[in-house]
Protein backbone atom coordinates (compact mmCIF):
# COMPACT_ATOMS: atom_id res chain seq x y z
CA UNK A 1 0.00 0.00 0.00
CA UNK A 2 1.40 3.37 -0.95
CA UNK A 3 0.51 6.83 0.39
CA UNK A 4 -2.23 7.46 -2.19
CA UNK A 5 -3.89 4.13 -1.40
CA UNK A 6 -3.62 4.85 2.32
CA UNK A 7 -5.32 8.22 1.86
CA UNK A 8 -8.14 6.62 -0.13
CA UNK A 9 -8.60 3.82 2.42
CA UNK A 10 -8.76 6.25 5.37
CA UNK A 11 -11.13 8.48 3.41
CA UNK A 12 -13.44 5.54 2.69
CA UNK A 13 -13.37 4.41 6.32
CA UNK A 14 -13.94 7.86 7.89
CA UNK A 15 -16.10 9.47 5.19
CA UNK A 16 -13.80 12.53 5.19
CA UNK A 17 -12.71 13.90 1.84
CA UNK A 18 -9.46 12.64 0.39
CA UNK A 19 -8.11 16.21 0.40
CA UNK A 20 -8.72 16.54 4.15
CA UNK A 21 -7.22 13.12 4.90
CA UNK A 22 -4.19 13.98 2.76
CA UNK A 23 -3.70 17.24 4.66
CA UNK A 24 -3.99 15.48 8.03
CA UNK A 25 -1.61 12.69 6.96
CA UNK A 26 1.02 15.17 5.75
CA UNK A 27 0.67 17.22 8.96
CA UNK A 28 1.11 14.07 11.09
CA UNK A 29 4.12 13.06 9.00
CA UNK A 30 5.68 16.52 9.49
CA UNK A 31 5.17 16.35 13.26
CA UNK A 32 6.78 12.89 13.47
CA UNK A 33 9.75 13.96 11.33
CA UNK A 34 10.29 17.22 13.26
CA UNK A 35 10.24 15.42 16.61
CA UNK A 36 12.60 12.71 15.40
CA UNK A 37 14.95 15.35 13.98
CA UNK A 38 15.08 16.84 17.49
CA UNK A 39 16.04 13.42 18.87
CA UNK A 40 12.66 12.76 20.49
CA UNK A 41 10.64 9.60 20.08
CA UNK A 42 7.01 9.56 18.99
CA UNK A 43 4.73 6.96 20.59
CA UNK A 44 1.40 6.11 19.02
CA UNK A 45 -0.58 3.98 21.45
CA UNK A 46 -1.75 0.75 19.87
CA UNK A 47 0.61 1.13 16.90
CA UNK A 48 4.25 1.62 17.84
CA UNK A 49 7.12 3.95 18.53
CA UNK A 50 9.19 6.00 16.08
CA UNK A 51 12.65 6.63 17.49
CA UNK A 52 16.20 7.61 16.58
CA UNK A 53 19.09 5.20 17.19
CA UNK A 54 22.75 6.10 17.43
CA UNK A 55 25.04 4.06 15.20
CA UNK A 56 28.54 4.23 16.69
CA UNK A 57 31.64 5.11 14.73
CA UNK A 58 33.65 2.06 13.73
CA UNK A 59 36.41 0.75 11.55
CA UNK A 60 35.81 -1.74 8.75
CA UNK A 61 37.70 -3.32 5.86
CA UNK A 62 36.75 -2.28 2.36
CA UNK A 63 36.74 -4.55 -0.67
CA UNK A 64 40.30 -3.52 -1.40
CA UNK A 65 41.40 -4.66 2.08
CA UNK A 66 42.09 -1.14 3.38
CA UNK A 67 40.83 -0.25 6.83
CA UNK A 68 38.26 2.55 6.65
CA UNK A 69 36.41 4.55 9.27
CA UNK A 70 32.70 5.19 9.42
CA UNK A 71 31.47 8.24 11.31
CA UNK A 72 28.89 8.12 14.06
CA UNK A 73 25.42 8.50 12.59
CA UNK A 74 21.82 8.57 13.75
CA UNK A 75 19.20 6.47 12.01
CA UNK A 76 15.39 6.42 12.24
CA UNK A 77 13.76 3.28 13.59
CA UNK A 78 10.29 1.94 14.31
CA UNK A 79 9.37 -0.42 17.13
CA UNK A 80 6.00 -2.09 16.63
CA UNK A 81 3.51 -2.40 19.48
CA UNK A 82 3.08 -5.97 20.74
CA UNK A 83 -0.57 -6.10 19.65
CA UNK A 84 0.42 -5.06 16.13
CA UNK A 85 3.04 -7.80 16.00
CA UNK A 86 0.45 -10.38 17.04
CA UNK A 87 -2.06 -9.22 14.42
CA UNK A 88 0.56 -9.35 11.66
CA UNK A 89 1.68 -12.80 12.80
CA UNK A 90 -1.94 -14.00 12.86
CA UNK A 91 -2.50 -12.63 9.34
CA UNK A 92 0.63 -14.47 8.19
CA UNK A 93 -0.67 -17.72 9.69
CA UNK A 94 -3.99 -17.26 7.93
CA UNK A 95 -2.25 -16.76 4.57
CA UNK A 96 0.08 -19.74 5.09
CA UNK A 97 -2.79 -22.00 6.07
CA UNK A 98 -4.93 -20.73 3.20
CA UNK A 99 -2.28 -21.69 0.66
CA UNK A 100 -1.53 -25.03 2.31
CA UNK A 101 -5.22 -25.94 2.38
CA UNK A 102 -5.30 -26.35 6.18
CA UNK A 103 -8.09 -24.90 8.29
CA UNK A 104 -7.20 -22.10 10.67
CA UNK A 105 -9.00 -21.77 13.99
CA UNK A 106 -9.01 -18.35 15.58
Amino acid sequence: MNKTELIKAVSDKTYYSQALVKEILYAAQDVVVENMADGEEVRISGFGKFCVKRRAARKYKGFDGKVRRRKETYIPCFVAWEGLKKKVKRAGNIRENFWSGAKYNR
